[in-house]
């Protein structure tokens, strides 16, 4: 008899227990769904209320990437009144990535769903900046480097350009790309002397919208008018020092040949030779101080 009693009051107590477990847990549940939709930085993710005994709850989603050991709650959050599905984007994700996620409802308590879904980011394209060469007054050559298309088949690139409130852009001649590689754009008519904050972009459609990515920015400055002068006077200065440096070679071609040709006949004036190859040496000296000076003070000694 006492052994029944004991077994009966065991009985009891774990009834209690289970009872206590499902009214404190108010019979609430949520399920994971597939994965609703997938981008190239977020996703929207879906899931699925089935038991809703408490009067309300927050519905929200748990991610990592695949093999990460901590869980990421979303950012956005929804209302549960009701059983269904609900769903929420979740942002800032890597490209062409594997997560795993979650669906959680918070009543009295937080519930989750032990079952997993996964899903994997697509591709985004990649350019960097390479290079500015031919920089002028009003404009230059901005380099681009494609280094990977991703899941894309082709991307428009181009590039744009900012001064202070001012904005400059190549778009109207961007480049259909559909291989990697170098791409050069030439960026004109812009203002002497003013520094430009410039990027190279990508665009690429994407499910009806536009989706863009960039390189670094690159500060450029054009060059003023006043460099321009100075560049062209220096221009005149390295073709005046190379025509004196091919007079002074003409001048002593021309004083052998008349030598030789006097030793050749052998009518040689010793005193008209002296005389002329005075001149030349003294000619020639002169030519040379003055090429030197002159290239010096241009710094094109050559």
């Amino acid at each position: 008899m006492k052994n029944i009693t004991q077994k009966v009051l065991l009985l009891l107590i774990v009834f209690t227990l289970t009872m206590s477990s499902v009214l404190a847990f108010g019979g609430d549940d949520v399920e994971t769904l597939p994965v609703h939709w997938v981008g190239y930085d977020s996703a929207t993710l879906a899931g699925n209320v089935t038991i809703l005994d408490s009067p309300s709850g927050t519905g929200f989603f748990q991610y990592k990437e695949n093999g990460a050991d901590d869980w990421i709650n979303s950012t956005q959050t929804a209302s549960i009144t009701t059983t269904g599905e609900y769903l929420l984007n979740i942002f800032g994700l890597e490209s062409n990535t594997t997560y795993v996620y979650r669906a959680v409802i918070e009543t009295d308590f937080v519930i989750e769903d032990f079952n997993e879904e996964n899903f994997t980011t697509n591709a985004s394209p990649s350019i960097g900046y390479d290079s500015t060469d031919n920089v002028t007054t009003d404009g230059f050559t901005f380099n681009i480097n494609v280094s990977d298309l991703g899941d894309e088949d082709n991307i428009s690139v181009y590039v744009e350009c900012y001064q202070d409130d001012t904005f400059y852009t190549t778009n109207e001649s961007a480049e259909f790309v559909n291989e990697t590689g170098i791409i050069s754009f030439t960026v004109d008519t812009l203002d002497p002397g003013l520094d430009y904050l410039c990027y190279g972009v990508a665009d690429w459609d994407f499910d009806g919208a536009t989706e863009q990515t960039y390189t670094e920015g690159v500060e450029i400055t054009t060059t003023s008018t006043t460099e321009s002068r100075v560049e062209s006077g220096v221009l005149g200065v390295k073709s005046l020092t190379f025509a004196a440096f091919a007079l002074l070679a003409l001048i002593l071609l021309m004083t052998m040949a008349m030598v030789l040709i006097s030793l050749l006949n052998n009518d040689a004036d010793i005193g008209q030779l002296m005389t002329v190859g005075m001149f030349a040496i003294g000619g020639t000296i002169i030519l040379f101080v003055g090429y030197i000076i002159i290239a010096s003070i241009a710094g094109t000694l050559m």
